[in-house]
């Protein structure tokens, strides 16, 4: 439904106009207002939150409880919220997977073996 890209532009004159751009241009009239046409994808759009607006856009998105799930986009998310020391969305792949070391391999079968310990019925002998 691209919730995260939708809410921040609106319709005028058969065009997606940024509304962040919009509040750019009232402070500096020098600011160019991007617009798109009405095909113009999500995807597109989301990029030019991303690389024009990121700080504003997230923010905006984080007030509003409205979740940034695009792919494209977790690297932008990623960065502003190591920036602002926020936790990173649980959705976020990159912080459940753990980064492989030799020693971190060894932890988890560690970690398994403990965790799954059961008792054996059968003896060798």
């Amino acid at each position: 439904q691209a919730t995260d890209v939708r809410t921040f532009y609106t319709e005028e004159e058969s065009l997606h106009v940024c509304i962040f751009c919009v509040e750019k241009h009232a402070l500096n009239p020098q600011y160019m207002v991007m617009q798109y046409g009405m095909k113009t994808s999500t995807t597109v759009r989301r990029a030019h939150l991303c690389e024009s607006h990121p700080n504003a856009w997230i923010a905006a998105c984080d007030k509003l409880g409205i979740d940034i799930t695009a792919k494209s986009a977790q690297n932008t998310v990623r960065d502003y919220r190591k920036r602002h020391n926020q936790a990173s969305s649980a959705r976020d792949p990159e912080d459940l997977r753990k980064h492989f070391t030799p020693e971190a391999f060894v932890d988890a079968i560690v970690d398994f073996i403990i965790s799954d310990d059961q008792v054996s019925h059968f003896f060798v002998w």
